[in-house]
C-alpha cells in the first residue's frame, strides 16, 4: 500500500471512531511506528486531524474528508530514501567495529546491513534494531530502560547510565530535525542518551534525509559540528551545504 493510500484508509477509520494511536495504523497496515507518526504528522499540516500524544484525533469541527485529500506523490519515496541513506551509512562500517546505534527508522534500515560484517558490535536503545540484529552474528547489546511504544526505543535514566561503562569506534544516529544554526534535535524530550553516544565514540555519523533539515523537533540532542560526517540525500539546500562545509563536516551526498 503508497503512503497516500494508508492516510486515506487511516480517515476513514478516524470518520468512525475520531481517534487512533499509533500503535493501531502500525498494527493494521504493517508499518514502522515512526512511518505511523510521520502519517499523522503530515496530516497535521493538512489540517486533517490534530496529534496528541501517542496518536491523533479528529476535533469536534471536522467534516468527512474527500477522498483526493492527500496527494499520491508527497510520501511515495519515503522507503526508499531510507534505504539509500541506510545503504551509504553502512559503506563507513568495518569489520571488528564496535557501533552505537541509534533510533528510528532509518536506523532500522542501517541495521539491515550489518548482517555482513564480522566480529561486530553493536549497543542501542532501538527496539527497531535489536529485533533486526537478534539471533545474528553481531554481539549486540540492549541497553535498556524505560520503553516508549509509539517510538518503539529505550529511555530514561538507565541506558545513560549503562552507556557511561562503554565506548564505541562509531556512532550512527538520525534525527527529527536540523535549524540553520546547527542544532540537531529529535522528538524525545531528553537527548541525554544520544548526547552520550555522541561523546562516547571516535567517529560519529548523521544519517538523515534533506527534509529533516531546516525544521526542530521536540528536544535538542547536540550540534551539527560535533558530527565528523553527515549523510544526506542531493535535495539538501545550498545553505545546508555552505554550512556544512564551514564547519569543516564531510558530507556525503546520496541520489534519491
Amino acid at each position: 500500500m503508497l503512503a497516500h493510500e494508508r492516510q486515506q484508509a487511516i480517515l476513514q477509520i478516524m470518520q468512525e471512531s475520531r481517534s487512533i494511536r499509533i500503535t493501531e495504523i502500525s498494527e493494521r497496515f504493517g508499518v514502522s511506528n515512526e512511518t505511523a507518526r510521520r502519517d499523522l504528522e503530515y496530516m497535521q499540516k493538512k489540517k486533517l486531524l490534530r496529534r496528541i500524544h501517542g496518536g491523533a484525533i479528529l476535533e469536534a469541527t471536522n467534516t468527512p474528508m474527500p477522498v483526493n485529500t492527500i496527494s499520491p506523490g508527497e510520501f511515495s519515496d519515503a522507503s526508499a530514501s531510507h534505504e539509500s541513506l541506510a545503504r551509504i551509512a553502512a559503506s563507513f562500517v568495518s569489520d571488528n567495529d564496535i557501533l552505537f546505534v541509534g533510533q528510528g527508522e532509518t536506523m532500522h534500515q542501517f541495521s539491515r546491513y550489518l548482517h555482513r560484517f564480522t566480529n561486530l558490535t553493536v549497543l542501542t536503545n532501538s527496539l527497531f534494531v535489536i529485533n533486526e540484529l537478534v539471533g545474528s552474528k553481531v554481539a549486540l547489546y540492549a541497553l535498556g530502560g524505560l520503553i516508549d511504544p509509539d517510538e518503539q526505543n529505550m529511555g530514561g535514566s538507565i541506558p545513560v547510565s549503562v552507556i557511561e561503562k562503554f565506548y564505541a569506534s562509531k556512532a550512527f544516529m538520525s534525527c527529527g530535525g536540523v535549524s540553520l544554526n546547527g542544532a540537531v534535535s529529535d522528538y524525545n524530550s531528553d537527548g541525554t542518551l544520544l548526547n552520550m553516544m555522541m561523546t562516547h565514540s571516535e567517529k560519529r555519523y548523521l544519517v538523515a534525509s534533506s527534509n529533516k533539515f531546516g525544521r526542530n523537533a521536540f528536544g535538542k540532542v547536540c550540534d551539527l559540528q560535533d558530527f565528523d560526517v553527515v549523510i544526506t540525500d542531493d535535495a539538501l539546500p545550498d545553505e545546508y551545504r555552505e554550512y556544512i562545509k564551514h564547519l569543516d563536516v564531510a558530507l556525503q551526498i546520496t541520489h534519491k
